[in-house]
């Protein structure tokens, strides 16, 4: 795939915080991975960029195992099995890995792959644009609204992506059990 991790930016994750790396498998084949590191605001606040949001793709320069903030560095599904909610799986997963860690909230950055079709809206606009059936127009803010992420800050130059014209978009999902109890008893295995 064209914008898949590099072999060693795979490795780098999962040797940083093995944890933070999960795999959807059907019939023997990989069809998704999801890939997480543990951050603190400190570097949240500090960086401009996915690149310095998560070390390069490395994690290693921003792990934190202190940090109280699950940074989603990258979510690939194979284009053959979108329709199986495989993202929204994966996902679901890493809240739960959230929840389990006590941390206070899961954030990432998100393209935004249609904007380049819309270029002559402004960025305000485009997000906030809907489609004919009133849903968010961009399919990748509207599959994460649709987790319950929340639009925190909007990024001009987040990383190389012509098709959402170099933009984009840092979402939140707030932890509702953060500080309520380290076990939550429906997560137990």
């Amino acid at each position: 795939k064209q914008n898949a991790a590099p072999p060693e930016s795979i490795r780098s994750r999962i040797n940083v915080y093995n944890k933070g790396s999960l795999i959807a498998i059907i019939d023997d084949k990989i069809v998704g991975y999801v890939s997480t590191v543990i951050i603190n605001q400190k570097t949240v606040n500090k960086a401009k960029t996915l690149y310095e949001l998560t070390d390069n793709g490395l994690a290693k320069g921003v792990f934190d195992p202190k940090g109280d903030i699950l940074f989603g560095i990258s979510l690939t599904v194979d284009d053959d099995h979108r329709n199986k909610k495989i993202g929204s799986r994966l996902m679901v997963n890493i809240a739960r890995m959230a929840i389990e860690n006590n941390l206070k909230y899961g954030t990432l950055g998100s393209r935004l792959p249609f904007y380049y079709k819309y270029k002559d809206m402004g960025i305000n606009e485009y997000i906030n644009a809907k489609n004919s059936k009133g849903e968010i127009l961009d399919p990748e803010l509207r599959f994460y609204a649709k987790l319950g992420l929340k639009i925190m800050k909007i990024k001009k130059d987040y990383f190389h992506d012509p098709e959402s014209l170099d933009y984009g978009v840092i979402l939140k999902w707030e932890n509702p059990f953060y500080g309520v109890t380290k076990k939550v008893p429906f997560l137990s295995k």
